[in-house]
């Protein structure tokens, strides 16, 4: 246990917060899909350069 609280796995932004930091499109919408809510996983993550948050 204290080898998992000394090691957390890391936690990726949303779909949502890495569009609006990427300003790829405005998602000012009120309809989302649900899977924008969702972290991005972390093998695309790392292919897209995407740093985990802290």
């Amino acid at each position: 246990m204290s080898w998992a609280a000394e090691h957390p796995e890391p936690v990726y932004p949303t779909w949502v917060e890495w569009f609006r930091q990427m300003e790829i499109a405005p998602l000012e919408q009120k309809c989302f899909h649900s899977w924008l809510l969702e972290p991005i996983p972390a093998d695309i993550a790392e292919k897209l350069g995407i740093e985990p948050k802290r």
